[in-house]
């Protein structure tokens, strides 16, 4: 009875009604129904169309759920699609942007808005959708770009140019490299701290030069006195190296150092010395050690 009066209230009872719906508002219509009959108590029947109603409504909220996530899921769907769609985008301008500095701005006398003027007229900036504080970061990004370039392309002419030793000043050095297109591509402003850190290198690079030469040459010994004919005659031979000659600015301190080198090898021959008599002594030490008869094992008896 319990199934067929289930059975009945699922064909019968129209779905379309809300959880409201009361037991009252229905019963007149399924009495025509045999099923209804099947069930006799009042109670029973009550009881089995509000577990319908409960089954009912238990339904219609887990599809409104999965409708809900569904909603949610194409949602979020959209936002990603519609997050990547931007982001590509924005690539997509920033690169057009970074195209339109390398190939507009090519000079660092350029403002930001000088700048901007030039795409204009390109049509290419016309797609571009950047915040003028986006395109001035970039902006700015360029012009660090172009002055590192330029300060090592500086530099570097700084080096190739045999004409500068470190007695030359900054007005001497822009009178010989004034014409080079890697000076004119600097500003001012950053020439001269480059200049000064190029002139400090550099001395520091003959003075390594004139070191690494005292080091190597043959002419420099321990037996040399620095006052006798043979120390002058080494300092002769010396004299024509390009290391000792691009040293002239440091004066006296040169010489100093030809006479430095000469003490530090006496001092050294002395510690190589004094190594070989320590050498000397425990020898003999070992040896007498084993030479003196007392020392020597007793023969064995039997």
């Amino acid at each position: 009875g319990r199934q067929g009066f289930r059975q009945m209230l699922d064909e019968v009872h129209p779905s379309k009604y809300g959880p409201d719906a009361r037991w009252n508002d229905f019963k007149q219509r399924f009495k025509k129904d045999k099923r209804y009959d099947a069930v006799g108590s009042v109670s029973e029947r009550e009881k089995l169309f509000k577990e319908h109603m409960d089954k009912l409504t238990h339904e219609r909220e887990r599809k409104l759920r999965r409708e809900y996530a569904n909603k949610k899921k194409q949602e979020g769907i959209r936002e990603e699609i519609e997050g990547r769609r931007k982001r590509m985008k924005l690539d997509q301008d920033i690169e057009v942007f970074g195209t339109l500095l390398k190939e507009k701005v090519k000079t660092m006398a350029l403002s930001f808005q000088e700048a901007d003027d030039l795409f204009v007229t390109d049509p290419r900036s016309q797609s571009v959708e950047l915040a003028t504080t986006q395109k001035k970061e970039l902006f700015e990004g360029h012009m660090d770009t172009l002055r590192v370039d330029r300060e090592i392309a500086f530099r570097v002419m700084l080096d190739e140019c045999m004409d500068i030793t470190p007695k030359t000043d900054f007005n001497q050095m822009t009178d010989k490299l004034v014409d080079d297109q890697r000076y004119q591509a600097l500003p001012e402003k950053y020439r001269r701290p480059i200049f000064e850190q190029s002139q400090k290198d550099l001395v520091q690079k003959i003075i390594d030069d004139l070191g690494r030469l005292l080091q190597e040459t043959p002419h420099l010994t321990k037996e040399i006195p620095v006052d006798g004919s043979a120390y002058f005659e080494a300092l002769k031979k010396l004299k024509m190296d390009v290391r000792y000659q691009r040293a002239e600015f440091m004066g006296v301190d040169r010489e100093k150092m030809v006479k430095d080198r000469i003490v530090e090898l006496c001092k050294e021959a002395e510690r190589q010395r004094e190594v070989r008599e320590e050498e000397r002594r425990m020898f003999n030490q070992y040896n007498a050690l084993f030479q003196n008869p007392d020392d020597k094992p007793e023969p064995s008896s039997g």
